[in-house]
């Protein structure tokens, strides 16, 4: 008879459900919370090394057209510096840039390809590493005002 006075006295006691339904739905509320972020974290990521590049190319063009004709690996240099810099202030150690010069058949024209990949460096603690590299190349035009088109 005790018995049957203890099992319904828990059955009809509710004190604590919001504690044990909080315990239940928190770290899935966490988790969606923590994804979010990460999720905005890799999209800012990916339009910097998008934003890099196009920098370039108008650094590129402006310089060519002055009269300095840079080369790849002053290309180079200058997008490593441009995305480490504050503006974009991507990790060194994540970076990876390359330029390559491209022959075009246009006469006048010098066509450069930059290749930016990037891994970001998120870790989420008992997960480990879960964003993908970003990869992004874009061609640099420079056209030399100078030259004679045939």
């Amino acid at each position: 008879m005790a018995m049957r006075k203890i099992f319904r006295a828990f059955r009809t006691d509710r004190r604590g459900a919001a504690l044990v339904e909080f315990a239940l739905l928190a770290p899935a509320f966490i988790g969606l919370l923590v994804g979010t972020v990460m999720v905005g974290f890799y999209v800012q990521n990916y339009n910097a090394a998008r934003n890099i590049l196009a920098d370039m190319s108008r650094f590129a063009m402006v310089e060519y057209q002055r009269g300095d004709k840079l080369d790849a690996s002053a290309l180079q240099a200058r997008a490593v510096y441009v995305a480490t810099s504050g503006k974009y202030n991507l990790d060194p150690g994540s970076l990876n840039v390359t330029v390559t010069p491209v022959t075009t058949q246009v006469d006048g024209v010098k066509q450069m390809l930059v290749k930016l990949s990037y891994k970001p460096p998120f870790n989420i603690p008992l997960v480990g590493q879960v964003a993908p590299s970003i990869n992004y190349q874009r061609d640099i035009y420079m056209f030399d005002p100078n030259s004679t088109v045939s």
